[in-house]
């Protein structure tokens, strides 16, 4: 169903970091393409001036001319042109997939940015303090205030509805883009196939050749 109870398309706010670098905003341009194409009406909220991947629907550049050195005036006024697009647009669900480790700016984000919409916030680790602030008082209101939690995992779902004493987190795991075949030679020796990016002080890819190698 793709049309809400006004017989309107269903409008869809994807707020991501940036849509650059990060297996996790891969997977939030894939999914803007994926919803579009199944007729959402999607619009794309990046905090970052950084658009690498490819992906559908409006996108909303809030970190464009964001100077390096930003003073707390010129980061409120985005906020606020942030929450005038909400109040215009009205989105039927707003998919939050920024990482959340400070209480206080959750607590605005809540009480006057998202205030009154749907809100998914993603969970992309079983690391969950990168997506939930340790703070009790935070995390069940962002829980009461929420419409569901979406972890990457069963797990993480499993872990997330556990901890916090809720039924609002389930399992939806990362869209996976279709690719063309480059080859169809059939690889006789043995060897490890490595998808994500290459980096050593996130990926830890010496401690996993070590290991093999063992």
């Amino acid at each position: 169903m793709t049309e809400n109870r006004n017989d309107k398309k269903i409008k869809i706010c994807i707020v991501t970091i940036s849509l650059s670098k990060g297996g996790a905003e891969r997977s939030t341009a894939l999914l803007s393409r994926i919803l579009h194409s199944e007729g959402f009406e999607v619009f794309l909220v990046t905090l970052n001036d950084a658009i690498d991947y490819p992906y559908a629907g409006n996108l909303i550049n809030l970190g464009l001319n964001k100077p390096k050195n930003e003073i707390i005036f010129s980061r409120f006024s985005r906020f606020v042109k942030f929450r005038k697009l909400i109040k215009k647009e009205k989105f039927d669900f707003i998919i939050d997939n920024r990482s959340r480790q400070f209480a206080l700016k959750e607590l605005f984000y809540l009480y006057y940015v998202y205030k009154g919409n749907n809100i998914l916030y993603v969970v992309r680790s079983f690391n969950l303090s990168q997506y939930l602030p340790n703070n009790k008082y935070v995390i069940s209101e962002m829980i009461r205030s929420c419409k569901g939690i979406v972890g990457v995992s069963k797990l993480i779902a499993a872990t997330i509805n556990k901890r916090y004493h809720t039924n609002k987190a389930l399992a939806i795991y990362n869209p996976i883009a279709e690719f063309d075949k480059s080859s169809e030679q059939i690889v006789q020796d043995n060897y490890i196939l490595y998808l994500g990016r290459i980096d050593e002080a996130v990926k830890n890819l010496s401690l996993l050749l070590v290991a093999y190698k063992n």
